[in-house]
């Protein structure tokens, strides 16, 4: 089934994660002049990426609750759907940085050419366990393990979590449990850069457990019909969130752990999918919007790509940084250049490799599910 309201989120998400990039591709100038307003709504606009764990835990478990009374081998069948999900485009990603970045990483957090095993991690979906391969070879890649880690667990979580108090507890033991890690790995770096290692800790799967957690809160929002039962639900989370959170800044403060604006705005993402799936807006179930909540996977793969060459053709800066209106038209301006020609290119694959290869997972498993056995 098709829930219009998840695209919409994932159009959303999107929308925030490219004008991040487009932010952050400005100069320091420009970002320096900028008003403070859209400065700080374009810094914090990042947690796009959030809003995106949200609604991917809750839409694995929406597709599991349906599957796994109709399939008799849905965990193995809902393997082989992520990977022909993920799998083609992000693989697209890894050739495309080899062949136009070789050996160099993607970001100047390494200094040292990739090694093979970098590639080995990545086409694994290994690499968000390894703080110098997370995110290294395909911009953006560090979120792409950080899923695949989700989905490795997805079918235990959903035979574990069977109602809205339980994943009200496995959200508090999400909190307590990425606070624990962090503080241990802040004090015990297993690698000598220092900068990677402040990365690694907030890509990393324990970090944004959290979010994951959320998602399968509000899956039990929406499934559960009772309002009593989803008001108590959302205040117990809202008190475990808060009593969490709380201790989380307290601590933070003095055990040099960075601050959970992350879970404070998954919470925020919560309620706002929650009132999404109960009323539908016109103004955010346009056409445009639930397209780009489509295609929004290569979307996120490709739009690095068009930041990039826009900065190799030197037509990132439009009118100039001189003051705090023309570095804001700056930014506007280069966000609806960046936008257009991303969902363009993200449409293409999406038809021509998302499509054929979610096509080819499905003849796949039928072709499993209709195989004759073998008779002794």
């Amino acid at each position: 089934m098709k829930y219009r309201y998840i695209d919409a989120l994932r159009g959303i998400a999107i929308l925030m994660v490219v004008f991040h990039h487009c932010f952050i591709e400005g100069l320091a100038q420009e970002q320096a002049s900028m008003p403070k307003v859209l400065f700080v709504l374009a810094n914090l606009s990042n947690k796009g990426v959030q809003l995106f764990y949200v609604a991917s835990a809750l839409t694995i478990f929406l597709s599991m609750s349906r599957r796994i009374a109709t399939e008799v081998h849905s965990t193995r069948n809902f393997f082989i759907r992520r990977f022909f999900r993920i799998a083609p485009i992000y693989y697209l990603g890894i050739v495309y940085y080899l062949l136009y970045n070789g050996l160099s990483p993607c970001y100047d957090t390494d200094w040292q050419p990739l090694s093979w095993w970098y590639f080995v991690a990545n086409a694994t979906f290994t690499h968000g366990f390894f703080p110098y391969a997370i995110n290294s070879v395909v911009k953006g890649g560090w979120s792409i393990g950080v899923e695949m880690m989700f989905y490795a667990t997805a079918p235990w979580l959903f035979a574990v979590v069977k109602n809205g108090r339980s994943a009200m507890w496995f959200l508090a033991f999400g909190v307590v449990f990425a606070l624990a890690c962090n503080v241990f790995f802040a004090y015990v770096p297993l690698v000598e850069n220092r900068l990677v290692w402040t990365n690694f800790l907030a890509y990393y799967f324990p970090n944004q457990l959290p979010l994951f957690a959320m998602g399968m809160v509000l899956y039990f929002m929406i499934e559960e019909p009772n309002q009593r039962s989803i008001l108590s639900v959302y205040g117990f989370g809202g008190f475990l969130m808060v009593l969490g959170v709380l201790c989380w800044v307290l601590l933070s403060g003095f055990l040099g752990v960075a601050k959970p604006v992350h879970l404070l705005f998954g919470f925020v993402f919560v309620g706002f999918a929650y009132y999404l799936s109960q009323c539908e807006t016109h103004f955010l179930f346009n056409k445009i919007l639930i397209h780009i909540g489509k295609v929004s996977f290569s979307l996120y793969i490709c739009h690095f790509a068009v930041i990039y060459w826009l900065h190799e053709l030197g037509l990132e800066n439009f009118v100039g940084n001189e003051s705090s209106w023309r570095s804001a038209a700056n930014l506007l301006i280069r966000f609806a250049v960046v936008l257009p020609v991303s969902v363009g290119i993200a449409t293409v694959l999406y038809y021509y490799f998302e499509i054929p290869a979610q096509k080819l997972g499905n003849r796949f498993i039928t072709k499993m599910n209709f195989k004759p056995s073998t008779v002794i």
